[in-house]
C-alpha cells in the first residue's frame, strides 16, 4: 500500500506587500493528485527502460559559421539518465513504497523509431522478478539537436541550441493485457548564449550531450506528476482598507497568525455597511478556509464575495469580480482534487 497521511492543504511560503494598495500577494504551495491513478494494491514500482537509443549521426545537426559540422552527438545514455532521474524524483515523493530500477536490457534490436509495447509475458515476469506491483517504462524517447553558432557585425559571436523531444512512457499492472496508461512526450527546451569569441561562448553554452543530459531533466521534472501526487507554488491574495480593524488584521494576517486575523475581518463582514468593503473580508475568510484546508467553506465565502463585488457595481470592482472568479474555478478543482487524493492514499 502506498503512504497514508493525506496532506491537501496549502503551505505559506511568504508574503509580499504591495506599496499604496489594498491588495496583498502571498506564496503558497498547493498540495496536487497524480495525474493517473493506481490500483489500492501498488506499493512497489519498477522503472524500465524498453526504448532503442537512436544513433549518434541521426536527428542532430550543427552549423558552425554558417557551414555545417559532421560532428555526432552521443544519445546512447540518454534514456538510462531519464530512467535514474525518474526513479529518482518518485522515489524522492515517498508516496510508494519502494521505487525500484530494472538494470536489464529489455530491446535488444536496432529499430530506434520503431515503437514497441512490453507484452504481457514481460510485464508478468518483470513483477515477478523484481517484486513490483507495477511498472512505469520508458518505451521510446529521440531526440533531434539543432545547434548554429555565428558571429555578429559588432564582434561577438552568438550560440543557439534547441533540443526537440519526443517520446512515450507507459504504465503497466501484471493483470492487465493493454497499458494501464500511455503517456505521449513532445517537448522543447532552447538555450541562447553570446560572448565575444568562440572560445568563451563555447565555455557558457552546453554541448549537444549536455544539452540533451538537461532536456532529460526537464522532460521527467515535467512528467512525473503523472505519477505521483505533488505540489506546486500558487499565488493568492487578501485585501485590507483604511480603519483600525482593517489593520490590527493585516498585521496578523503579515505574522501568518490566520486564525486571529479572521476574527477580525468575520466582525467587519458583519459590521461594514459597504458592499465593496464586505466582499474584500469575505475573500480574506475564504483565504483563511484554504489555508485550513477547509475548500468547501472557502468556496461558501468565495461566493458571497463575488456576489458582493456584483452588488457593488462592475465600474468598481470589475478586476475583483474577474479575479474572484478565476479563484472559485480553482476552489471548485481543488474540491475534487481533494477527492481524487483520497483515492489515490486509499483513504476510506
Amino acid at each position: 500500500m502506498k503512504k497514508k497521511g493525506i496532506v491537501y492543504g496549502s503551505i505559506l511560503l511568504s508574503i509580499f506587500f504591495v506599496a499604496c494598495s489594498s491588495t496583498h500577494y502571498i506564496s503558497i504551495e498547493t498540495y496536487h493528485p497524480a495525474g493517473i491513478t493506481f490500483p489500492k494494491n501498488v506499493g512497489k514500482v519498477v522503472i524500465v527502460n524498453n526504448a532503442v537509443a537512436q544513433p549518434a549521426e541521426l536527428g542532430h545537426s550543427r552549423e558552425l559559421f554558417g557551414k555545417l559540422s559532421s560532428d555526432t552527438i552521443k544519445a546512447d545514455s540518454a534514456v538510462w539518465e531519464a530512467c535514474e532521474f525518474l526513479m529518482q524524483v518518485l522515489a524522492e515523493q515517498k508516496f510508494f513504497n519502494e521505487v525500484l530500477l530494472l538494470k536489464d536490457t529489455i530491446r535488444t534490436d536496432e529499430s530506434y523509431f520503431i515503437d514497441r509495447k512490453l507484452s504481457f509475458g514481460q510485464v508478468k515476469n518483470i513483477c515477478e522478478r523484481s517484486g513490483a506491483d507495477a511498472i512505469i517504462s520508458i518505451d521510446k524517447l529521440l531526440f533531434n539537436v539543432r545547434s548554429e553558432i555565428s558571429a555578429r557585425a559588432e564582434g561577438y559571436v552568438i550560440g543557439n541550441i534547441h533540443v526537440h523531444v519526443t517520446g512515450l512512457i507507459r504504465s503497466y499492472l501484471p493483470n492487465r493485457i493493454n497499458p494501464l496508461v500511455t503517456i505521449q512526450v513532445i517537448d522543447s527546451v532552447n538555450w541562447n548564449q553570446d560572448a565575444g569569441n568562440l572560445v568563451w561562448l563555447r565555455m557558457i553554452l552546453p554541448s549537444g550531450e549536455e544539452a540533451i543530459k538537461e532536456a532529460v531533466k526537464h522532460i521527467v521534472a515535467k512528467n512525473y506528476t503523472n505519477f505521483v501526487p505533488y505540489w506546486r507554488n500558487e499565488t493568492r491574495w487578501y485585501y485590507t482598507e483604511g480603519g483600525s480593524r482593517w489593520q490590527e488584521a493585516t498585521v496578523l494576517a503579515k505574522n501568518e497568525k490566520w486564525t486571529k486575523a479572521a476574527l477580525r475581518w468575520e466582525h467587519l463582514y458583519t459590521s461594514e455597511r459597504s458592499n465593496l468593503k464586505k466582499a474584500k473580508a469575505a475573500l480574506n475568510l475564504a483565504l483563511v478556509m484554504e489555508l485550513q484546508e477547509d475548500f468547501e467553506k472557502a468556496l461558501d465565502w468565495a461566493n458571497k464575495g463575488i456576489s458582493l463585488f456584483k452588488k457593488a457595481g462592475e465600474t468598481k470592482s470589475e478586476r475583483d469580480i474577474h479575479i474572484t472568479q478565476l479563484y472559485i474555478d480553482t476552489l471548485k478543482e481543488r474540491i475534487k482534487e481533494k477527492e481524487k487524493l483520497n483515492i489515490q492514499f486509499g483513504a476510506e
